[in-house]
C-alpha cells in the first residue's frame, strides 16, 4: 500500500519491545504509519548486533484498519508463531521473530486496555515455554488460570483441647519464658539517646551522612544511565569481533575480556572469548609443529622463524611451551650462524 493512501487514515501509536536477543529489554515507540526493521542504522527500528538479521529485513505498515508486517529479505525469514510469513496482519501482543531477536508489538489505543498493555510490556513477564518463537500476548493468561481446588471445601481437623501445641498455651509459655529471662538478666545502665554529644561524635555523624549522600548520588546516576556500561561493553565486543574475523585472536581476547569486565553476563563476549582463546592456542601449536618440521628437514632459518613466533605469542618465560620454543630457537639459530 502506498504512503499516499496511508495518509488518509489515522493510525494508533505502536510500541516495540525486544524480549530476546542481543538487545533484549530495549523498547521504542513509533508513530509513523510505515517504517522498516533491520540491522542497518538507516532502519527506523535498528537491531545492529544480531548477525542473523538482514540490513533491511522487514517493513511494518498501517492499512487504515490494522498493522501488517512484510518480509523484505530473501535469505532471512520473518517468523510469527514459528512460521515464516511474507505479509501478515499483526495485533497487540503479537511476537515477531527476526534472526535471534523476538519483538513484541503493542498497539496503543486499539484492542487492549492500558493495564493490559503495561502488563504485556513488563520485562518481568515469564515467557511461555511451549512456543519458542513467540505466542500471542493472551497466551500467558490462559496458563495462569487456576483449576478449582477439590480440597477447598474440606474442613481442617479439629485440634484437641489437651494438645501441648495449643496456640493459647504456646503464648502463655512464651510470656513466662520472657519474664524469667528478664528477671535473671543483668541490669545494664541504659544510655539516654538525648544526651548532648561532643564535637567528634557530631563530626563523625556528618561524615557518615555525606558518604551516604555520595552513595545515593552515584546510585541515582547509574540508574539514570543504566546503558552506559552496556554501551561500552558492546563497543568492546564489536572491536573484538572484527579482530576475530581477521584472525587477530590475541587482540580479540583483550577486547572480549574488557567487554566482560563491564558486563559479565554478555553472552556473545563469553562465547567469542572462548573461541578466540581456542583459536589462539591452535595457532601456537601450528607454529610449534611447523618449527619441528623445519628443524627435522634442516631448514634452520625457517625453523628459527617459527619458534620465534611462538615465543612472541606466548610471552611467558615460565611456560613450558615458551621454554621448548626458546631451546629450539637457540639450536636453529646456532646452526644458521655456524656455531656448532
Amino acid at each position: 500500500m502506498s504512503s499516499k493512501a496511508l495518509s488518509f487514515h489515522s493510525h494508533p501509536e505502536s510500541e516495540w519491545t525486544i524480549v530476546s536477543g542481543p538487545l533484549s529489554g530495549s523498547k521504542v515507540k513509533i508513530q509513523s504509519p510505515q517504517f522498516s526493521i533491520g540491522r542497518s542504522q538507516e532502519c527506523d527500528l535498528s537491531i545492529p548486533h544480531d548477525p542473523k538479521i538482514s540490513r533491511m529485513h522487514a517493513k511494518v505498515y498501517w492499512d487504515g484498519t490494522t498493522y501488517h508486517v512484510q518480509s523484505l529479505s530473501k535469505e532471512n525469514p520473518v517468523l510469527i508463531n514459528g512460521k515464516p510469513i511474507s505479509d501478515s496482519e499483526i495485533h497487540s501482543g503479537t511476537i515477531i521473530q527476526l534472526g535471534d531477536s523476538q519483538i513484541r508489538f503493542i498497539e496503543h489505543g486499539g484492542g487492549l486496555t492500558l493495564p493490559q498493555v503495561e502488563e504485556l510490556a513488563s520485562p518481568h513477564l515469564a515467557p511461555v515455554p511451549q512456543e519458542p518463537y513467540g505466542t500471542p500476548a493472551s497466551a500467558p493468561y490462559q496458563h495462569t488460570q487456576q483449576a478449582p481446588n477439590p480440597y477447598a471445601q474440606r474442613k481442617p481437623p479439629k485440634q484437641s483441647s489437651t494438645s501441648l501445641l495449643n496456640p493459647k498455651r504456646l503464648i502463655i509459655y512464651g510470656l513466662l519464658a520472657g519474664i524469667l529471662l528478664l528477671s535473671f538478666s543483668p541490669t545494664e545502665e541504659k544510655k539516654n539517646p538525648f544526651d548532648i554529644r561532643n564535637e567528634k561524635q557530631i563530626e563523625a555523624d556528618i561524615n557518615d551522612a555525606e558518604e551516604l549522600q555520595k552513595a545515593a548520588e552515584a546510585t541515582r546516576a547509574e540508574r539514570l544511565n543504566p546503558t552506559l556500561s552496556q554501551r561500552k561493553a558492546q563497543e568492546n565486543y564489536v572491536s573484538g569481533f572484527r579482530d576475530f574475523r581477521k584472525g587477530q585472536y590475541e587482540r580479540s581476547i583483550s577486547s572480549f575480556q574488557a567487554c566482560l569486565a563491564l558486563n559479565p553476563n554478555h553472552p556473545l563476549c563469553n562465547r567469542y572469548l572462548k573461541l578466540s582463546q581456542k583459536k589462539f592456542g591452535e595457532l601456537i601449536q601450528y607454529h610449534m609443529v611447523l618449527g619441528r618440521k623445519y628443524r627435522d628437514q634442516n631448514q634452520y632459518r625457517a625453523c628459527r622463524s617459527a619458534f620465534k613466533n611462538v615465543m612472541v605469542m606466548v610471552r611467558d618465560p615460565s611456560s613450558s611451551i615458551y621454554k621448548e620454543a626458546k631451546s629450539n630457537y637457540v639450536a636453529c639459530n646456532n646452526m644458521v650462524e655456524g656455531r656448532f
